[in-house]
């Protein structure tokens, strides 16, 4: 059996975004706000040129940042008045189902904004009883629908008719129970005294007697070394310099190619026959980079602090060329950017990263999977 030619089919259609902006408060605000409507973010990873270890003033955020897992959690328990008067309607609340997958599985998740969002099969679908729609992704076939349920309306009360069926289609056998990854910010309180402690909410399973199981955030950090680094430009920087024969600044893209290899610790030496990146633009010598990559379940607040202080090190470093915040979404989460739907039909991607530099220029690029499918 012959091999078909591999390099000949088209690759698939990603969606791109970006966006360059200055170090001022507008434009901080206008990131920040991106970043808040990407709620369910699995794995960042931090580039540190010219470092070899993590800043001081980034580290107390990276230690708290556990979440915990649920088994055999019934849907059912989301509706219930204590857990949404406690966690919903208090707080935010990440919740997302594990182990299933967003094109063939029943997915689920809960928002910080509170909405249950139910990602179903046809088959499923007709068997709950309750309202929605069809799947944007699914028009042609029509075989997945999805399901919205906005637990902070009036309607979730106990007393009304669309509560009982809704209780009724959530504990229906063809959704089952689910594996569960959760986490909760709870609100700020001005009284130190009167702060809620996070772990709350896994004592509020437990007293219901599950057993709840601390995820601990996984970490693992390198360090590479012999690096030649592409520079940062800015929307009206020229890519090529005065005489127009070489590059100057790296384009968005190959910034983010270059901090993709660094972060999978890829073989940078133009030596190399199989694996070889090369820029021909003009590059900074820095010696090394610091790696770290942290997979776990990270809210959107920890993502902006963390970006703030980000770009706070780099203007007190100003040896630093730039720094980078690559943040990856949960590929089998209902939702992604805003709210929206997520499709599953190429990579699953929904992801973002941040480049921030000590001249005041900072790139944001996101990239999300086709929605259309491979034929």
């Amino acid at each position: 059996m012959f091999a078909p030619n591999v390099w000949s089919f088209e690759p698939p259609n990603t969606q791109i975004v970006h966006k360059y902006s200055e170090s001022n408060e507008k434009h901080e605000k206008q990131i920040c706000k991106r970043i808040h409507s990407h709620p369910f973010n699995r794995v960042i990873t931090i580039i540190l040129p010219d470092r070899q270890a993590i800043p001081d003033t980034i580290l107390p955020f990276l230690k708290d940042t556990d979440h915990y897992q649920l088994n055999d959690l019934p849907l059912t328990e989301f509706t219930k008045k204590p857990f949404i008067e406690a966690f919903v309607k208090r707080g935010q609340f990440y919740g997302t189902s594990v182990d299933t997958r967003i094109d063939v599985d029943n997915c689920v998740c809960i928002t910080p904004e509170g909405i249950f969002c139910l990602s179903v099969t046809k088959d499923t679908y007709h068997r709950l009883g309750i309202e929605g729609k069809l799947s944007a992704f699914a028009k042609k076939h029509r075989n997945r629908y999805t399901i919205e349920i906005n637990l902070k309306s009036s309607d979730i009360a106990t007393t009304t008719k669309y509560y009982a069926r809704l209780q009724t289609a959530l504990s229906n056998e063809s959704l089952g129970t689910f594996k569960m990854r959760f986490t909760w910010e709870p609100p700020r309180e001005k009284d130190e005294k009167r702060a809620i402690c996070p772990s709350s909410i896994a004592k509020y399973f437990t007293d219901l007697g599950y057993d709840v199981q601390l995820n601990q955030t996984e970490c693992k950090t390198s360090v590479e070394y012999g690096l030649k680094v592409p520079i940062l430009g800015s929307e009206t920087d020229e890519l090529v310099d005065l005489n127009g024969q070489s590059k100057f600044y790296a384009s968005p893209d190959e910034l983010v190619e270059y901090a993709g290899m660094l972060a999978l610790s890829c073989n940078l030496e133009s030596s190399e026959y199989l694996n070889t990146w090369s820029f021909t633009g003009h590059t900074v010598a820095v010696g090394n980079a610091f790696v770290v990559r942290l997979k776990g379940l990270f809210t959107c607040n920890l993502v902006k602090m963390l970006f703030k202080k980000l770009r706070a090190y780099v203007n007190e470093n100003v040896e630093i060329p730039w720094i980078s915040l690559y943040v990856h979404g949960d590929p089998h989460s209902p939702v992604s950017f805003g709210g929206a739907e997520h499709s599953f039909t190429t990579t699953g991607d929904n992801s973002y990263v941040l480049f921030v530099s000590s001249n005041s220029k900072c790139l944001y690029y996101e990239f999300l999977s086709s929605n259309k499918a491979l034929k």
